[in-house]
C-alpha cells in the first residue's frame, strides 16, 4: 500500500532535480563552456577542484544532481533525455567530440569485416549487440552513438552515411563477403536438395527456418544467410535462386513419392477394410500411425499433397478409388492447397 506513493515521490523528486539542472545550465552556460570538459559529468565534476580547477560547491552540487538523474532515467521522458544530450553537445568541448569521432571512424576502418558479418542494417545497430559487453571497440561505438549522435555535424553525418552504405548496404566492398557466402549457399542447395524437399516448405527461406537448423550446420548457415545477406543479393543472384526454389519447394521428391505409392498399393486391401471416405482422416487414424509405413504416408501427404503434378495426382486418385468407400468423397482442398487436417480417431 505504501509502495505507490513512494514511487510517485521519487519521480517527483527526479523531475524537480531535472528542472533545477536545466536552470543552472542555462545560467552558467558560458562559464561551463570555458572549462573545456569532454562531457557533462566531467564538466560538473570540476566543482570538486579536480585537475587544476577551482573548487566550486554549487557546481559540485549539480554534479550530484546530474548523477541522481542519470541513475533514474526511466523517470524522464524521451524529450527530457534529449534535452540533456543537447546541453552536453552545446557545453562540452568540440575538440573532444572531434577526437571521439576520429576514434570511431578508426574502429570502422579496422573492424569493417567484423561489422559486416553482423549483418545489421545500420551502423548504430552494429554496436547495439550483446558483443558490445565483451568487445572494447564495440563498447566505444555503443557509447559514442548514445552520447554524441545528437551533436554530429552535417559533414560528420555524410561521412557516416558512406560508412553505413559500405558496411550495412550493398556497397562495392560489401559484395565479396556476400558472394562468398552465396556460393556456399548454392552448394548446400545442390548437395542437400533431397533433404530440403522433404521439409515440405513453400520457400527456400522457410526451409532453413526450422528447428532442425539448431543441430544442422548447413541449415544453420542457410538460416543466417537469409537473415543477414538476402537483402544484399543482386538481381542476377535472386534469379539463380528461383529455379532452386521451384525444384525444392514446388516439386515432390521422386523417391519419396514412389515409396508413398508402393506402401498404399501393398496395404490397399487392409486400408479399404476400415471403410473410410476421407483420405486425410484415414492416414491420421491413431492406431494406423503407430505403423512406421503409414506414419510416413501421413507425413508425406501432409507436406506434399498440394505439390503433386497432374500425373502424380491421377496416380493417387486411382489408389484412393481402391481404398476409400466413395470416390465422390475425396477431400483434396482447393487447387494448390493441402487437404485440411482432420483429427484422428
Amino acid at each position: 500500500m505504501t509502495l505507490r506513493p513512494a514511487l510517485h515521490t521519487a519521480m517527483a523528486s527526479v523531475q524537480a532535480s531535472f528542472a533545477q539542472l536545466l536552470e543552472y545550465l542555462q545560467r552558467e552556460e558560458e562559464v561551463l563552456k570555458d572549462l573545456g570538459a569532454p562531457d557533462l559529468k566531467a564538466c560538473l565534476r570540476t566543482g570538486a577542484g579536480t585537475k587544476g580547477h577551482t573548487e566550486n560547491p554549487e557546481r559540485m552540487k549539480f554534479y550530484k544532481i546530474l548523477i541522481k538523474i542519470l541513475n533514474n532515467t526511466e523517470d524522464l521522458s524521451q524529450e527530457q533525455r534529449q534535452q540533456i544530450a543537447d546541453w552536453e553537445a552545446r557545453i562540452c568541448s568540440s575538440q573532444e567530440s572531434e577526437t571521439s569521432f576520429a576514434q570511431f571512424t578508426n574502429i570502422l576502418q579496422r573492424r569493417k569485416s567484423d561489422l559486416q558479418n553482423l549483418g545489421k542494417t545500420s551502423l548504430q545497430a552494429c554496436f547495439m549487440t550483446n558483443k558490445s559487453n565483451q568487445d572494447k571497440d564495440l563498447k566505444f561505438g555503443q557509447n559514442f552513438f548514445r552520447r554524441k549522435a545528437s551533436s554530429f555535424s552535417e559533414e560528420q553525418k555524410q561521412e557516416l552515411a558512406k560508412w553505413e552504405a559500405e558496411i550495412c548496404g550493398d556497397g562495392v566492398a560489401w559484395r565479396p563477403a556476400v558472394d562468398k557466402e552465396y556460393t556456399r549457399l548454392l552448394e548446400i542447395l545442390e548437395s542437400r536438395k533431397s533433404d530440403l524437399q522433404n521439409l515440405g516448405k513453400t520457400s527456400l527461406e522457410d526451409c532453413f527456418s526450422t528447428n532442425q537448423s539448431n543441430q544442422d550446420k548447413d541449415l544453420k548457415f542457410g538460416q543466417n544467410f537469409f537473415r543477414r545477406k538476402a537483402a544484399s543479393l543482386s538481381e542476377e543472384q535472386k534469379q539463380i535462386l528461383t529455379p532452386f526454389e521451384v525444384e525444392i519447394c514446388n516439386t515432390v521428391n521422386f523417391d519419396d513419392f514412389n515409396r508413398f505409392v508402393s506402401i498404399l498399393q501393398d496395404r490397399a486391401e487392409e486400408l479399404a477394410e476400415l471403410r473410410f471416405s476421407d483420405f486425410t482422416a484415414l492416414l491420421s487414424r491413431r492406431t494406423l500411425k503407430e505403423n512406421p509405413e503409414v506414419k510416413f504416408c501421413a507425413t508425406f501427404w501432409r507436406r506434399n499433397a498440394s505439390r503433386l503434378n497432374s500425373a502424380e495426382r491421377l496416380q493417387v486418385e486411382e489408389l484412393q478409388a481402391a481404398i476409400l468407400r466413395s470416390t465422390a468423397d475425396f477431400i483434396w482442398g482447393p487447387l494448390g492447397d493441402p487437404p485440411s487436417e482432420i483429427p484422428p480417431e
